[in-house]
Formats: C-alpha cells, structure tokens, sequence
C-alpha cells in the first residue's frame, strides 16, 4: 500500500464488519451510526465475518470506494485470534478505529504490560490461577476480572477471602479466559473519549460517574442502565489532568484511531483501569454510550458532529477524499485546550 495508492480514493461506501456468529455479534451497536451516516449521504453494508478464508476472498478485491467500519474484533469467536484490522491493514483497506497493536490491548493483561514504564499509571495486579488463589497479595476487597471483560461483565468483587476461589471458578467457567486479581482503592472514576487529529490537537472529553446504588465498582448492572449513575463534567484542573493522561496514554501505546479509556482518582493519581479501542455509539436517551456522551456534554456535540468528527479524523489518518462534502448540522471547530 502506498499514500498515492490511497490519496486516488473516493469514499462514498462505508461498510460495517460483523460477526458471523450471532452470540458475539454487535450489529445493535451499528443502528444509531448506520442511520446517521445514510443521512449524510454514505450508502452503507454489512459484511459477516466467519472465517479467516472468507473475509480475504472479499479484502482482495474490495472496491476502492469503501471505508471499513470494524465492529468485531477478532475473526470467529477467539478473542486471542487475529484481529480484522490486521486484515484490512494487509490488503491496504482503510479503516476506522485504532492499528491491530492499539486493538491488542483490548486484552487486560497486555494493556497492563504495555502500560508498565510509561508515566500513565494502572494499579497493581497479578495473573491468578488455582494455585495462587490463597497468595494474592491485596487487602479485601479486590476486584478479579477476565481479561477480555467488556462492560464490567467477567468482573467482580471480592469482599473476603473464602469467597475468591468460587469467584475464580465461576468466571473460568462462565468465560474461559485468563483471570487477574486488581487491587482495589476508593475512588472517583472517570471515562474519557477522544478523537486524535493529525493537524492540530486531539478531542478529548471527560465525565465523572458516580454511583447511585450501593455497589463498590461500576458493575455491570450499572453499566447496561444509565438510571444507576450520575454523569457530571468534572471541574476545569481535573478535566486537564485526565486530558493529559488520556494523551500520554495515546502516545505512549501510539493509539492512531478514536478510543474511550476509564481512569481512577485514588487521591492525587490518577490510574488507567479500562481500555475499549472500539466504543459503543448508541444515542438513544435509553442507552446513552458513555463515548458521544462525553463529546455532548463537554462540546455539546449531537450524533452527526460525532460520527463527522470521526470521519474527518479517519480521514485525515489515512489521506483519501470523500467522493461528497460533509456536512451537518452547528458544525463547529473543537478548539482543545493546548496540554503543555
């Protein structure tokens, strides 16, 4: 692939890629964003990924027209398996979202690894097994997770120590991943979307969630019903502080596609405990994503700005043209505040 290979491209087509598995496939995330973009004047298709074989017949000869949409991670079922984008970016098809190493690290134990020596801070963990169940080292309570738990589900709190060798068998069980003991401190939490530009700095927007129920962590009941939390833009020094982290985190992990990252305030530091490379757009009052909420409530931003400010970045990224102008309603020029 070359940038005059990509520069010749027209994009009028954006094509969604999704799981042929209909147990892992997250078709429901495309609605709100399919919508909006056939407003815009995309036409817009799926494609259903089963098998590695299947989805490099079509990357092969894949029409110069279409910009891909990745909504799964990984071909089939194996979240360890190769990833799509890493597809794509072989047969040179641009794509929204981060590279195959920014993707990787939607596994817990490697994003934490990937973490380790850069200023960004994550807290302490061990990879547990039946072995070492009775030897972790972290005061109760302390969270186990899966490492490829999404939306708090594969997560849970431990509050004593005859409890953690069901909640290490349950979630083996129920999941069949690999499993880390996290050590838990009270603390505010925070999630933060951004949006990188070549050209000048990145969008980054913050919100705080608070809990409105009794649970110690931002569970997974919590996380599928928007009524269980409070969603506040934090005040202008802490919106700075997470705008900085978020950019040294991108930097570091050399992130090149829009992603959401959660942060926890433990007194004066602030620690990356979530990483999703592939946000939830959803814009219904119902089903709010934290990702366009956080763009709304910080820039006032509504679904078409989101999804054009997507666009401008992938397109920026990967230098082709739009076959048609974009526009929307209030376009506005972000102008983000310069993290010296």
């Amino acid at each position: 692939m070359t940038w005059e290979h990509m520069t010749s491209r027209k994009i009028d087509s954006i094509l969604f890629i999704r799981s042929a598995q209909p147990a892992i496939d997250r078709g429901w995330d495309t609605i709100d964003v399919d919508s909006c973009l056939r407003a815009l004047g995309f036409q817009t298709e799926n494609l259903f990924v089963g098998t590695e074989k299947a989805l490099k017949s079509f990357l092969s000869s894949c029409p110069p027209n279409i910009l891909a949409w990745p909504v799964c991670y990984t071909v089939g079922g194996n979240l360890a398996g190769r990833l799509v984008a890493d597809f794509l970016e072989e047969y040179g098809v641009p794509f929204v979202g981060p590279n195959p190493r920014a993707l990787a690290l939607s596994s817990k134990i490697w994003l934490k690894s990937a973490i380790a020596g850069c200023t960004v801070h994550t807290p302490s963990y061990r990879l547990i097994d039946e072995d070492s169940i009775g030897t972790i080292p972290f005061s109760i309570p302390y969270v186990m997770k899966c490492e490829y738990s999404c939306d708090s589900i594969g997560v849970k709190v431990v509050h004593s120590p005859t409890e953690a060798y069901d909640i290490w068998l349950k979630l083996t069980r129920s999941y069949g991943q690999r499993i880390i003991a996290e050590e838990w401190a009270r603390s505010r939490e925070y999630t933060v979307a951004y949006i990188p530009r070549r050209t000048s700095e990145p969008i980054v927007a913050s919100l705080e969630l608070t809990l409105l129920t009794d649970s110690l962590i931002v569970d997974a009941q919590a996380k599928s019903d928007n009524r269980l939390l409070c969603f506040t833009v934090p005040d202008r020094e802490i919106s700075a502080r997470l705008k900085r982290c978020a950019c040294e985190f991108a930097n570091h992990l050399t992130i090149d596609g829009h992603f959401r990252v959660d942060i926890l305030q433990d007194a004066d530091e602030l620690s990356v405990i979530d990483f999703n490379p592939l946000p939830q757009m959803h814009f219904s009052k119902a089903s709010f994503s934290y990702f366009p909420m956080a763009l709304r409530e910080v820039y006032g931003m509504d679904q078409e700005e989101v999804v054009c400010t997507i666009l401008e970045s992938v397109q920026e990224k990967w230098q082709f043209s739009f076959a048609h102008d974009i526009h929307w309603r209030n376009h506005k020029v972000i102008d983000s505040e310069v993290i010296e």
